[in-house]
C-alpha cells in the first residue's frame, strides 16, 4: 500500500519507535526498456478473469510487453512501477 508507505514515519512514532530512518526505492520502466508488468500480468490473469476485470481475450497478453514497450515509445515516458519503502527504528 503506497499510502501506507508515506505515512511509516507517522507510524512508527505513533507506535514508541525512535531513531526512525525511511527509504525508498523505485522501479522505473523507461521508454525503450522491458518492463516486468506483462510478467506480472501473466501471473495474475486468472483472478483477473475471476473477478471479471478483463479477459484473456481483452488482455492478450502474448502481445501485451510489446504493446506496452510500444506505447511508452511513443509516448516518450517514464513511469514508476513500484515504489519499495522501508524502515529501522528502535524499540523504545
Amino acid at each position: 500500500n503506497l499510502g501506507t508507505g508515506f505515512r511509516l514515519y507517522s507510524l512508527l512514532s505513533n507506535a514508541g519507535f525512535s531513531d526512525i530512518s525511511i527509504s525508498a526505492e523505485a522501479v522505473v520502466e523507461t521508454p525503450f526498456q522491458a518492463a516486468q508488468t506483462a510478467a506480472i500480468v501473466r501471473a495474475m490473469l486468472p483472478r483477473i478473469e475471476a473477478a471479471h476485470v478483463a479477459t484473456t481475450a481483452e488482455i492478450d497478453i502474448d502481445t501485451l510487453e510489446n504493446r506496452l514497450t510500444v506505447e511508452r515509445s511513443k509516448s516518450d515516458s517514464t513511469s514508476i512501477a513500484e515504489m519499495i519503502f522501508g524502515a529501522i527504528a528502535r524499540v523504545t
